[in-house]
């Protein structure tokens, strides 16, 4: 790793300069704290919804309308709620998984959360084009307290979020190089 880090010349000579060059390849590739990012998303997710002590009003519907559509099929779910495709995605991951109800949900936000942080870092690489900021990004959207506080929560936001940040990034990709690709991931 080349930079202020290290000098090339002095890479591998000493235990000091290892671990700074180490950190600089590290801290300089955008696809690392995309991956970081994601993971961390995932970590402090399983973390709130470990520490929860409730479920909320709202994920309660959804829970019992996952039971409803397990026990009594789409109908009766669609009898108890207008919307109910989280609560048949949380009953679907419930029936494959075996895990409760509470946890195939907050799973599944858990995986909305980091796709919605990694989406930000893209974003946010594709709007700058800094070199090596992306650290700024990662930290911003992990650090957000609004984000944060809703990771305990079982909501179905957290899916409208994921989807319209990508569908902004793909939407800005498409008018900045007007690929097809980019126009129908839109």
């Amino acid at each position: 790793a080349r930079g202020w880090f290290v000098r090339s010349e002095d890479r591998g000579q000493s235990f000091p300069n290892s671990v700074l060059c180490l950190l600089s390849s590290v801290l300089c590739s955008w696809h690392r704290w995309l991956y970081l990012t994601f993971l961390t998303s995932l970590a402090l997710s399983a973390y709130k919804a470990g520490t929860a002590s409730t479920v909320n009003n709202d994920g309660l519907l959804y829970l019992h309308t996952a039971q409803l559509f397990l026990e009594q099929g789409s109908k009766a779910a669609f009898q108890q709620f207008n919307w109910p495709f989280f609560s048949l995605l949380i009953g679907w991951l419930h029936q494959v998984t075996g895990w409760s109800y509470e946890t195939a949900a907050h799973s599944i936000n858990a995986l909305l959360l980091a796709a919605l942080s990694a989406g930000f870092v893209v974003f946010y690489r594709d709007i700058t084009d800094r070199r090596g900021r992306w650290w700024i990004a990662a930290v911003i959207i992990l650090l957000s307290p609004q984000l944060n506080d809703y990771r305990s929560y079982i909501v179905r936001d957290i899916g409208y979020w994921c989807l319209s940040l990508w569908a902004v990034l793909y939407f800005v990709r498409y008018y900045r190089q007007g690929r097809w690709l980019d126009a129908l991931a839109w």
